[in-house]
């Protein structure tokens, strides 16, 4: 299997593709990118929309990462910030830190209740055929994503958050190519 990680701004053809013909050839890709990347060396701490190059290898299976960020204002993690009395730290629930629910649906995830996806992005599954796509991990029910510019400081109040389009959200997914075909023969 090959690993493609973090969003690079550009990638060779040659290496692109390399991949693609790799993976036609039914070899396996983990892939581990965000749409979403920080703002370098920025005053306050935002995240910006960011090209997926690996959306290249994944548009043949349907698949893309979507330029956005995921939080989940029910399933999360803490994050340490400073507080008011010098030295202090408090700990605040922080919705852009994801505790992914496992669909438990593939042997991939099966063993595994949760896992823990900071500043991630959707996979849009729109396209892909029928039957080839298992959803691995997902938000609650209380999962949103912002889009664009979204700022990511961890003392946010929850309120900060859009509230109205509230779903679970698929953060990770098990592809198989080859299900398509074992169903319809």
């Amino acid at each position: 299997a090959v690993m493609l990680v973090g969003s690079p701004y550009m990638l060779a053809d040659s290496l692109m593709q390399k991949v693609k013909r790799y993976l036609e050839l039914g070899g396996s890709a983990l892939v581990m990118a965000s749409g979403m990347q920080m703002a370098p060396q920025a005053q306050q701490p935002f995240a910006r929309t960011v090209p997926v190059v690996w959306n290249q290898v994944l548009e043949p299976y349907g698949l893309s990462i979507r330029g956005d960020m995921v939080y989940d204002l029910a399933s999360n993690e803490q994050a340490s910030v400073p507080s008011r009395i010098a030295g202090m730290r408090v700990f605040v629930n922080y919705p852009f830190w994801l505790r992914a629910i496992s669909t438990r649906l593939s042997t991939v995830n099966q063993e595994l209740e949760t896992v823990f996806l900071p500043w991630t992005s959707q996979v849009d599954t729109a396209a892909a055929r029928p039957g080839t796509v298992t959803p691995l991990f997902v938000t609650s029910n209380a999962g949103g994503f912002e889009e664009g510019q979204a700022m990511v400081m961890p003392q946010r109040p929850p309120e900060d958050y859009g509230q109205g389009n509230l779903t679970s959200r698929v953060v990770a997914v098990q592809v198989n190519p080859l299900a398509a075909a074992e169903t319809e023969a």
